[in-house]
């Protein structure tokens, strides 16, 4: 009985990694307040621009949403949906005080360093549609 419920809880394990391997960023879970972002999440963009921001998919492909929290600018940086980056501003001035990417779409993020161009990775380059 023990040998069966470790089997089964080692084939759920193993369901649910591959289950976020298949699905890059479908976990839910990121790591945004690490850094000290507001959540977003249930509020609607002040703005929304749409640019050109690679030469690996043609036209404008990178979305950026503008949100305020407070008076607070969180700008987020999405292609198809896909978040792939975040700038967090709490004075309005230049720079910015935290620019943030997810470099494997699983919804960590880390500091871009700014000596570093900011590109979209390949992730979310590979998942276009």
């Amino acid at each position: 009985m023990l040998k069966m419920r470790e089997k089964i809880l080692k084939l759920l394990f193993m369901v649910s990694v591959g289950f976020i391997f298949v699905f890059p960023h479908s976990a839910g879970a990121d790591n945004l307040s690490e850094f000290g972002i507001p959540d977003i999440k249930g509020l609607d963009p002040i703005r929304i621009i749409d640019l050109d921001k690679t030469l690996k998919i043609p036209g404008k492909e990178t979305k950026y949403e503008l949100y305020r929290v407070d008076k607070t600018s969180v700008l987020t940086y999405k292609i198809d949906g896909r978040q792939y980056g975040v700038a967090y501003d709490r004075d309005n001035k230049l720079p910015i005080d935290v620019l943030l990417m997810d470099p494997n779409g699983y919804g960590y993020y880390e500091p871009v360093p700014s000596n570093k161009p900011f590109e979209a990775p390949e992730w979310v380059i590979l998942h276009h549609q």
